[in-house]
């Protein structure tokens, strides 16, 4: 999905620990894997949970439903 573009709607920050809530657009416009590409677009929110060490980021994690973004893409019923 190169035009897949992630929206930070909500942030919150506790000492050295950082989630923000991303809401991602994408259109799946070549091969993923074995599967062709399918010309839909998706939308699905995300949680990334950061942990920083000085300025650098030193852990990041990623959450989603990946379920719904399958769905959205075609390639699940």
């Amino acid at each position: 999905m190169p035009d897949a573009v992630g929206t930070v709607t909500s942030t919150f920050e506790s000492g050295d620990n950082v989630a923000l809530e991303v809401t991602w657009k994408g259109t799946m416009t070549g091969p993923w894997g074995d599967t062709p590409a399918t010309g839909n677009e998706q939308t699905s929110r995300a949680a990334m949970l950061m942990s920083f060490s000085g300025e650098a980021i030193s852990e990041c994690r990623q959450y989603f439903d990946s379920l719904v973004l399958l769905k959205q893409l075609g390639m699940m019923p």
